[in-house]
């Protein structure tokens, strides 16, 4: 008897480290077609930038679809914050914060690996400086230089 439950313990712990492990895709069945905006915010610098540019929106969706979510994290980590908020056609709002290694989802923070975080953090970085060079005077551009 103690061996039977010994064994049902240990299968037990088994599949809840195995659920934790392979963690889930909040945004496999994400399309662009759902999304009508993005606005991206960098601190530092603290700028915000916003597209509808179906290209730009694309990219990002790429990114979302293959990105996975762990347990939720409570700790804190320090370095910069890279938060995309996604309008949809239906009127919703979600916020995406790639806080890395923390992923932060409409304010619930969770682990995930370090490459999809690093994949929006750059991507959001180089929205921030293509974007804001957008309708500058060259002088304005040649300053940001």
């Amino acid at each position: 008897m103690k061996k039977i439950i010994a064994v049902l313990a240990a299968v037990l712990v088994l599949l809840a480290s195995a659920c934790s492990v392979t963690g889930t895709k909040p945004f496999k069945d994400l399309t662009s077609d759902e999304i009508e905006s993005v606005s991206v915010n960098c601190i530092p610098p603290d700028k915000t930038v916003e597209t509808d540019d179906t290209d730009r929106i694309d990219e990002l969706v790429e990114i979302l679809n293959r990105l996975v979510i762990y347990d939720e994290d409570d700790k804190e980590y320090a370095g910069q914050s890279v938060t995309f908020t996604i309008t949809k056609t239906d009127g919703t709002v979600t916020r995406i914060n790639a806080y890395n290694p923390q992923l932060i989802i409409d304010g619930v923070k969770y682990s995930t690996k370090q490459e999809p975080c690093s994949k929006l953090n750059d991507l959001g970085n180089r929205w921030i400086d293509e974007l804001s060079a957008d309708g500058k005077t060259f002088d304005e551009v040649k300053k940001l230089l």
